[in-house]
């Protein structure tokens, strides 16, 4: 896949899908990753060893930022192609978001709770590519990163009221 990286002057980076006739024939319209776009990065993401991923339905803009309620920081999110599907069901589209929680910053925490597996090394994201799963640091013990399907919805149930969110996997 080629992309192209726009350094957008105020510390935000784009990355950028550059479609091919070749891409396009092997995509599934099905697969709402299919329509991203751009990867919008709020900040540095270099340095860290993961992020969070969620996707999110009934989104109302195609390109516009993402917001987080509660302790959730937004620091990524996709755009959407101008052909995106609108979903009639959830009155809005599907896009993804990338985020860290409070504990995330000090992964240390002996308070933190449990890592779902949603991490993802923010190296390997592009638009219309779910990037491969993070992998634990050496300093945190692997029981840390292990499912927590209660923190994963309590997190969708933060996103929005109306929205509905749907697995990576």
């Amino acid at each position: 896949m080629k992309t192209r990286v726009r350094n957008l002057g105020d510390g935000r980076q784009e990355i950028v899908r550059l479609l091919s006739l070749e891409a396009l024939d092997r995509t599934s319209m099905d697969d709402p990753l299919t329509y991203e776009k751009s990867i919008v990065w709020l900040e540095d993401v270099s340095h860290r060893p993961y992020v969070r991923s969620k996707m999110v339905r009934g989104v109302r803009t195609r390109r516009g930022p993402l917001y987080l309620s509660g302790d959730g920081r937004v620091i990524g999110y996709s755009k959407l192609t101008a052909d995106a599907p609108f979903d009639p069901s959830t009155n809005g589209y599907t896009r993804r978001v990338f985020y860290l929680l409070p504990f995330d910053e000090n992964p240390g925490n002996a308070e933190a709770p449990r890592k779902p597996t949603s991490l993802v090394d923010p190296s390997t994201i592009k638009p219309g590519v779910r990037g491969e799963r993070a992998i634990p640091d050496a300093g945190v013990p692997p029981s840390r990163f292990e499912t927590n399907v209660s923190q994963v919805e309590a997190l969708a149930d933060h996103l929005s009221p109306s929205t509905e969110s749907m697995p990576l996997d």
